[in-house]
């Protein structure tokens, strides 16, 4: 079972990518070194390592693809690596996770924030590359396969060594609540986390969410 590797897993349009770099800044004491989208994309944030494949590949497949990815980083450093490795995954099979490393993170979601959440993804992933806000019609679409993958996305009793960080955590709670939860479990110091992090990637967030609420209302969906 692998100590130097902790996967951050996720739902698309959850915030894996956000809270990947959120705890590498905090690693690194670097508060300062990214620039939101402009609806809070986070793709060019600092991770260890990602892997392709969405939530339907399999997740062995993703699984030896974070081994491989670590291993060559390694040998790439060779000893100047600062462990432990933070990679982001669409891995859906919490046992598996559980079989290959000791520790990781899972990022939850409800069924009260699938509405929320279609609408982030719609923004960030569709939306803002595209810009044009004429595909609120995939909506249902998205709240359905949300609902759909919520079954994986949640806590489970169990995984003691593990946490779990709920889209609450991330877009709604205290930002405290958030570093609490991370400091107790990465032993990075409170401080490096910066507050201002969260601040902006909520309020550009938001702003995607705004502008499908908008779209939607101009178009008496809403």
């Amino acid at each position: 079972m692998n100590e130097d590797i902790i996967p951050i897993t996720y739902m698309s349009g959850t915030g894996g990518n956000f809270l990947c770099h959120f705890i590498l800044s905090a690693k690194n004491n670097n508060k300062n070194n990214i620039t939101f989208s402009k609806y809070g994309n986070a793709h060019h944030g600092l991770k260890d390592g990602q892997v392709p494949g969405n939530v339907h590949d399999s997740d062995i497949d993703k699984i030896k693809n974070i081994l491989d990815v670590c291993k060559n980083k390694i040998n790439f450093y060779k000893n100047k690596v600062d462990k432990p490795f933070y990679v982001i995954s669409h891995i859906r099979d919490i046992k598996l996770l559980s079989m290959y490393f000791k520790r990781f993170i899972r990022i939850t979601y409800e069924l009260d924030d699938v509405d929320e959440l279609a609408k982030v993804f719609l923004a960030k992933a569709i939306v803002e590359p595209s810009d044009s806000v004429t595909e609120t019609f995939m909506i249902p679409q998205l709240v359905n396969i949300l609902n759909e993958q919520s079954e994986y996305f949640k806590h489970v009793d169990g995984y003691e060594s593990s946490i779990f960080v709920s889209w609450k955590n991330l877009y709604h709670d205290d930002p405290s609540i958030l570093v609490k939860k991370l400091h107790n479990f990465t032993n990075i110091p409170r401080e490096n986390f910066s507050v201002d992090l969260v601040s902006q990637w909520r309020i550009a967030t938001n702003h995607g969410i705004d502008n499908i609420n908008t779209s939607l209302k101009e178009l008496g969906e809403l």
